[in-house]
């Protein structure tokens, strides 16, 4: 299941409470926790450490992504919950609604905390350094209605205080130029082409109204090629059960077929549609970007 419901999740658990309009709407803030310090970009690069730090630790071992992000400083009272019941408490959460773990440790579990919060630098949290006393990390990433996120907490305990931060980057979705020219180009030299933007919701063969300006260039070039047939060929993730992602991209294919023949214009006899499912990858779909370039639309020319 792609479409995962945090939101849900999070308000459901026991100790999670939503606190004013600056929590991030998929993270209610823990039950007496108080906002600190908060801060939003609109894009820059991010990074996530995704292992223990130790003296042989590179920062070419980090995730990276870039997006909108948020960062979120929250202090609590220690009287309320300990560094390791919040920390397992987002995690489980996490854990709960299939979101894939990229590291996680808590104590000596992280390496080094030193050097642990020298790799945390590039991603600035801004959680003071002394809370290392008692410290956990976790870092996550998922996908919700179409769209990548990535997370990464710091929690700690230290001379008496605690609190934890939280930055979660709303990755920026693919991005394909389709026009006339990226169309005749890559279906005269390679003969197919992988298309980004015709999009759907989350599990059905419903086209999301933004694909019409990329249904619109397909439909000019197959009018401007007359004697041009294609097949449309829908592609899923390996998330779910093969028979369904299977029938999904069949349908998904001929949903395409319908709309550029009944609202484009486009003749029939041009198109073929079917599905393959998960069955022919172009990346790995243990990570949600492998994942992501793998849900697709090819058009692959035909020669009859």
């Amino acid at each position: 299941m792609r479409s995962f419901l945090l939101i849900c999740l999070l308000l459901c658990s026991p100790f999670l409470n939503a606190q004013e309009e600056k929590d991030h709407p998929l993270f209610p803030a823990f039950e007496g926790a108080t906002i600190y310090q908060y801060e939003e970009t609109s894009f820059e690069p991010y990074r996530l450490v995704t292992s223990s730090v130790n003296s042989t630790y590179t920062s070419s071992k980090d995730k990276k992504t870039e997006g909108r992000i948020f960062r979120i400083f929250y202090t609590m009272p220690t009287d309320k919950a300990s560094v390791y019941e919040v920390f397992t408490n987002f995690k489980k959460a996490l854990q709960t609604s299939e979101a894939e773990t990229i590291f996680s440790c808590y104590g000596d579990e992280c390496g080094d905390i030193g050097l642990f919060w020298k790799a945390l630098e590039p991603a600035r949290f801004q959680i003071p350094v002394y809370y290392g006393e008692r410290f956990a990390y976790h870092a996550a990433n998922f996908s919700k209605d179409g769209k990548a996120y990535y997370v990464a907490m710091v929690f700690g305990y230290g001379l008496g205080e605690q609190g934890y931060e939280i930055h979660v980057v709303e990755a920026e979705e693919m991005e394909q130029k389709v026009d006339l020219n990226t169309l005749e180009s890559a279906l005269n030299e390679e003969g197919m082409i992988s298309v980004y933007g015709i999009t759907f919701d989350t599990g059905s063969a419903q086209i999301k109204p933004e694909s019409d300006s990329v249904l619109k260039e397909i439909a000019n070039y197959l009018k401007k090629n007359p004697s041009v047939n294609l097949y449309v060929v829908g592609h899923t993730d390996d998330i779910g059960a093969v028979a369904s992602n299977l029938t999904l991209s069949q349908n998904r294919s001929a949903a395409v077929v319908k709309r550029l023949t009944s609202e484009f214009g486009v003749n029939r006899a041009q198109l073929e549609s079917s599905g393959v499912g998960p069955y022919a990858p172009v990346s790995n779909n243990t990570s949600e970007d492998g994942r992501a370039k793998n849900r697709r639309v090819e058009l692959v020319k035909r020669l009859k």
